[in-house]
């Protein structure tokens, strides 16, 4: 962490990457309790990195770290929101390519993403590939990719 720290403080660049990628690692850092002696405003702007880029994890085009300590709460909550939207579009856009390249094609024999190989016991005596099986039996055929995608974003 020391060595993190360092780099930012020592940072030149304005809009770097690799710079925003160490302000994420000390705002994962922050939120799971590790204590930073940084004044206020530098730690809020670290815990904003983290939450903004863990959505749409690997895409580090936005606002740095600065920015994001001189913007107030309403103003980064909407940038967030529009994350998750263009997350959420482009989730959608995906499933729908997915879905377009599977139409009419027969998968009656093909397993969901193997996960009826693994056996885990819910404790009531039944494993996960009877659960999973009954699930899938009683998911209707057809879903739009709205429920695809509310399906999925519940599941995380």
């Amino acid at each position: 962490m020391d060595e993190i720290l360092k780099r930012i403080k020592n940072n030149q660049k304005k809009n770097n990457s690799n710079i925003k990628k160490d302000w994420y690692k000390v705002g994962k850092a922050l939120l799971k309790g590790e204590k930073i002696t940084w004044n206020k405003e530098s730690k809020v702007a670290a815990r904003r990195v983290y939450r903004y880029y863990t959505l749409g994890k690997g895409d580090w085009n936005g606002p740095t770290s600065r920015m994001f300590a001189k913007m107030g709460q309403e103003k980064f909550e909407e940038k967030l929101q529009t994350r998750r939207e263009q997350q959420e579009e482009e989730i959608l856009k995906e499933i729908s390519e997915l879905i377009s390249n599977f139409q009419g094609e027969d998968l009656s024999g093909v397993e969901p993403c193997g996960m009826t190989d693994h056996v885990i016991s819910h404790g009531d005596g039944q494993d996960a590939s009877d659960v999973t099986l009954r699930q899938i039996g009683e998911t209707s055929p057809v879903m739009t990719n709205q429920e695809i995608v509310d399906h999925w974003l519940n599941d995380m």
